[in-house]
């Protein structure tokens, strides 16, 4: 399992988030929201470089400050979280979850001129989906190179992150199909970063091969020379069509078969199911090669797509 992981985050980090390489995003990234608790908390100054201005996620998307500013999210929730051995990402919720309420934070530990030293793969690990935590990083906007600005991601990076002792559920808000198409629903700023609970299903799967999802690879075996993996599929219903991509591909197993690494442990291939259940976080995305910008959902557990 830990090899799949490191396989497919090695294709990951060069073709999601539209080419972002360990380089790309190299400041890292932060985040933290505090909906329920105002004042104080554990985490609430940061342990390198001082605390930041206290705010919510919804308080930080609706009135974004400037890129570089310190902020301070306290008693958010982890609703997901991926590591490699160059960064990690986690996407943290206001308690109670809404429209405007998650965002990423980037941590850059291993990668090109590292900025957030005081983690590892291991230590970043160690979050878990519905921890409540408290984060103190910087404002920050990754746009893919040559991606439009529907296609950016606000973030907090170089955090500092303190873990509570407490649980609470990651909540998805629910949106109808139409509201998170792939073309149609991009320019929609209000959707990125939320986790949503997608209405109007069935979902049909309509397109095993996205073109914009797909990567090179070399083939597992020696020299096998190069393979096509893909990085999500599309999923259709009520006329609309969605992009559903592994970002969260260390707890979350659903896969479509790939000449360059073995199949999660415990996965289940994707080929022509109808799934009656789909949450995810929902982001703006682009790939450079085919030159085409999109919408899309990230289930972050497999209970997130179910049939």
């Amino acid at each position: 399992m830990k090899m799949w992981a490191m396989l497919f985050a090695v294709g990951y980090v060069l073709t999601g988030c539209g080419g972002r390489t360990e380089g790309t995003g190299g400041s890292g990234g932060t985040a933290g929201t505090g909906g329920a608790g105002g004042t104080g908390g554990a985490g609430g100054t940061g342990g390198s470089g001082g605390g930041g201005m206290v705010t919510t996620v919804h308080q930080l998307r609706t009135a974004t400050p400037a890129d570089g500013t310190m902020v301070t999210l306290q008693n958010v929730v982890v609703v997901g979280r991926v590591a490699s051995s160059k960064n990690g990402r986690l996407y943290v919720q206001d308690p109670g979850g809404g429209m405007q309420t998650s965002v990423q934070v980037f941590c850059n530990y291993g990668g090109t001129t590292p900025t957030c030293t005081n983690y590892t793969e291991t230590t970043f690990e160690a979050f878990m989906r519905g921890q409540v935590i408290n984060v103190t990083g910087k404002v920050s906007h990754f746009t893919p190179m040559g991606a439009p600005a529907t296609a950016a991601t606000l973030e907090l990076d170089t955090p500092t992150m303190t873990a509570s002792s407490q649980m609470m559920d990651p909540v998805a808000t629910e949106v109808p199909v139409a509201m998170v198409d792939k073309t149609n629903g991009l320019a929609n700023d209000a959707l990125h970063g939320t986790y949503v609970k997608v209405t109007g299903g069935p979902f049909s799967v309509a397109n095993l091969m996205p073109t914009y999802l797909q990567s090179s690879c070399m083939i597992a075996g020696g020299d096998g020379g190069s393979g096509t993996q893909y990085r999500g599929w599309e999923l259709s219903a009520g006329g609309s069509t969605l992009a559903v991509v592994t970002t969260f591909y260390e707890s979350f197993h659903w896969y479509t078969p790939n000449p360059c690494f073995a199949p999660p442990m415990g996965g289940t291939a994707v080929s022509n199911q109808t799934f009656q259940t789909l949450h995810g976080i929902v982001e703006g995305n682009f790939d450079r090669n085919s030159g085409t910008a999109y919408l899309q959902i990230s289930p972050v557990i497999d209970g997130d797509l179910a049939p």
